[in-house]
């Protein structure tokens, strides 16, 4: 279930072109979710939920389908390699094999905090630490994560309001170990994709330079680029002591 909205219609070209590069064999139904723009793409099916929040759009779709996991996507996760179908089916099993489990994060951004026996690549999440809940690339329950929403959410209110909410909850939170050195993108995952092509509103550096690689051409006129400044502060601004972010705020 691809999570999107009209306005960001312009990236769903791109999205569906490495979509269908790397994974054209998908086995699963693949849902766009939007508010009133429909995509006409074969094998997806288009769901409008009107002018509704994100949560309630998310809830108004998964209302919509019958199926107990639900793989849940941006926008923006531009794919960066062919997904690994074998991994995914393991993924599956082990959602299967624990019937308390709510998730499995198949993207681990963040990963696991503790261990999860039997299984020496997948471990639990605590759920009273800040980001418990994500919308990084998960496979949910969908009955659990139907009971999880509140319509009035935003994405952003749903990582930070739900991850309070998650402490009280009866459930397993479970995510794919951290496999890379560096960066997450450097990770050998069933959906290993860029994170991500848009910030605040901008397409980022990184996402200029796959679709180049990848020769797909980006309609920059509708949305902006960030610049220089502005990939400075993405990527260093909040690893900066307080003094430096607050000389760095008065300058700007």
């Amino acid at each position: 279930m691809v999570q999107t909205c009209d306005k960001y219609f312009d990236l769903w070209g791109p999205f569906y072109t490495l979509f269908g590069r790397y994974w054209h064999d998908c086995p699963f139904p693949i849902y766009h979710v939007s508010e009133t723009k429909v995509l006409n793409l074969q094998k997806v099916t288009p769901v409008t939920t009107g002018n509704l929040e994100w949560s309630a759009r998310l809830l108004a779709a998964l209302n919509q389908i019958e199926s107990r996991y639900v793989l849940v996507l941006l926008d923006d996760y531009f794919l960066l390699k062919k997904v690994d179908d074998a991994q995914m089916q393991k993924c599956l099993e082990i959602l299967d094999s624990n019937p308390n489990a709510a998730y499995l994060r198949i993207f681990p951004v963040p990963g696991p905090d503790l261990d999860y026996p039997g299984f020496a690549n997948v471990g639990k999440i605590d759920k009273t630490k800040p980001y418990a809940i994500t919308t990084q690339a998960t496979i949910w329950n969908v009955e659990i994560l139907k009971s999880f929403l509140v319509s009035s959410e935003n994405v952003w209110q749903l990582e930070i309001e739900g991850s309070k909410r998650a402490t009280n909850l009866p459930y397993d939170f479970l995510s794919l170990k951290i496999n890379h050195k560096r960066k997450a993108e450097t990770g050998n995952y069933p959906y290993t994709y860029l994170c991500t092509a848009v910030y605040k509103g901008k397409w980022m550096k990184e996402a200029i330079d796959l679709c180049k690689k990848e020769n797909i051409e980006l309609d920059l006129s509708y949305r902006g680029v960030e610049n220089s400044i502005d990939r400075f502060y993405r990527l260093h601004y909040y690893q900066m002591p307080l003094i430096i972010k607050q000389v760095l705020d008065f300058i700007k």
